[in-house]
């Protein structure tokens, strides 16, 4: 029987922790003995009375696991904080807005009986926003050990890169110091990015076992108040992956940085950001465009061209972008093939 920790940070969410919770008790204790690491950050709402409240009153196999930051520390910090808790054999990260389908671990662990070398099993995510699975719900059970499939996969954007959703061997977590890094928005992408270039196998199933909520006050969801770090930390993610690229996929890697700096182009056409974050986020475009030069592939090097401004500003048109989204694909393909 495998151990799981289910690590949830817990911050301003009682609107939804007790349906997450009660996802969490749902879930099969006898395919697998599940901890669940609860990380308090210091809220200011209601959330951790009615953790505490739902925990009094329970009385199944589920073992939970409260831990108190003394100030709030972010999303990054309270997972790490649970990653040193967890007693498990394998991670799983929830986010407490989110909720597990009702036969997540059983799926999970049925995999994991059938491929123990596993390094990651990953489900399908039901997005509540565009009411539909973020990968296509038909399909059989895919099991990549080829990293050069994996990064494929994930360039191509045919796999998730979120934390949340996927069964992480807590030995290669802690070999590999796979932490999230302290004050970072969006740092799923950069701790999904460094997973898959240390992981030997990953087991990718159809079926839908986590659900993504809609929260409008999410880190996800861009405001001016937060412009700067949204900002800064698509930066920070596209530096690393210019410097850490997978050389295998080159063309790739640097279409994928590419991607993500565009994040920050636009949060900075958007809403604006300090003369420091402007000086950092244009010392980010000069460093894909110098490997991109470098690597003899100019006709990448042209299309990142619109980085640059004026032609950032053609972003904000949605007609723009359409287009711009399809010619990236076939930049891919062409630059791929040479």
């Amino acid at each position: 029987m495998v151990n799981i920790s289910i690590i949830i940070p817990i911050y301003n969410v009682e609107k939804y922790v007790l349906r997450c919770l009660g996802t969490i008790v749902s879930q099969d204790t006898d395919v697998c003995r599940i901890q669940c690491v609860l990380v308090d950050d210091c809220g200011n709402d209601g959330s951790m009375s009615l953790v505490r409240d739902f925990i009094s009153s329970y009385s199944g196999d589920v073992q939970f696991v409260i831990l108190k930051h003394d100030t709030n520390r972010g999303l990054s910090a309270a997972r790490n904080t649970g990653i040193r808790a967890a007693t498990g054999d394998y991670l799983l990260f929830v986010d407490s807005d989110d909720d597990l389908a009702g036969n997540c671990l059983k799926l999970m662990a049925d995999e994991l009986e059938r491929h123990t070398e596993a390094d990651v099993v990953m489900g399908n995510i039901y997005v509540c926003k565009s009411q539909s699975p973020f990968m296509p719900s038909t399909g059989n059970v895919r099991v990549i050990s080829d990293k050069r499939e994996a990064f494929a996969d994930l360039f191509a954007m045919k796999l998730n890169n979120s934390a949340c959703n996927k069964l992480v061997r807590r030995e290669l977590v802690m070999e590999q110091q796979l932490f999230f890094q302290d004050g970072l928005l969006y740092e799923d992408m950069l701790w999904n990015y460094m997973l898959f270039s240390v992981m030997k196998s990953i087991v990718v199933m159809p079926q839908v076992t986590y659900i993504y909520e809609n929260n409008p006050v999410s880190i996800v969801n861009t405001t001016k108040a937060k412009a700067e770090a949204v900002t800064n930390s698509f930066v920070t993610i596209s530096n690393y992956v210019v410097e850490h690229p997978y050389r295998p996929l080159i063309g790739d890697s640097l279409m994928y940085a590419f991607g993500i700096l565009l994040k920050a182009v636009d949060a900075e056409n958007q809403f604006g950001c300090s003369a420091s974050m402007r000086s950092k986020l244009q010392q980010a475009k000069n460093h894909l465009m110098a490997l991109t030069l470098k690597s003899g592939r100019f006709f990448m090097a042209l299309f990142f061209l619109v980085m640059y401004k004026p032609f950032s500003w053609l972003l904000r048109l949605p007609s723009f972008r359409r287009h711009y989204h399809q010619a990236s694909m076939i930049v891919s393909k062409i630059e791929r093939r040479s």
